[in-house]
């Protein structure tokens, strides 16, 4: 096996390290790329009704099982409130009790995302009472 082969090996093991946009699930330089669906299943097989949070990705994504999938974060409207220096942007997602979801946490960082995306930390809060989910961006003071 070539040196390169054997320290990449690690890639090729099947962990949960990016949600694709694709149909389908696949390798690349960059890790194991799983769907929704796959995810749901392997959830499903432990408990029912179920959030899953997730990072390692760049880009804030939300998604919804109520038996078909449904990509919501494009429809969670942003909420901005101004705080010291910084401008704190919130999306909240109202927890239904009979689906599941996914919802990814945007790592910003200060080097965001390739340049694309925002370069700013991201974090989420859960609320139990009402249940939520509670997506936030800290931005800088010129946003």
């Amino acid at each position: 096996m070539p040196k390169d082969a054997r320290d990449d090996a690690w890639l090729y093991q099947r962990s949960w390290q990016r949600l694709t946009d694709e149909e389908f699930e696949f390798f690349s330089y960059y890790g194991y790329h799983y769907t929704p669906r796959s995810a749901f299943n392997e959830a499903k097989g432990h408990i029912q009704n179920h959030i899953i949070l997730c990072g390692h990705q760049h880009l804030e994504e939300a998604i919804m099982q109520d038996g078909e999938i449904h990509r919501i974060y494009q429809n969670l409207k942003p909420k901005k409130e101004k705080i010291s220096n910084y401008t704190l942007q919130s999306r909240e997602i109202d927890i239904e009790p009979s689906n599941n979801y996914l919802i990814r946490l945007g790592v910003g960082g200060p080097e965001g995302y390739y340049g694309i995306g925002e370069p700013f930390p991201h974090f989420g809060l859960v609320s139990y009472d009402p249940k939520k989910v509670i997506l936030f961006t800290v931005l800088d003071n010129k946003t």
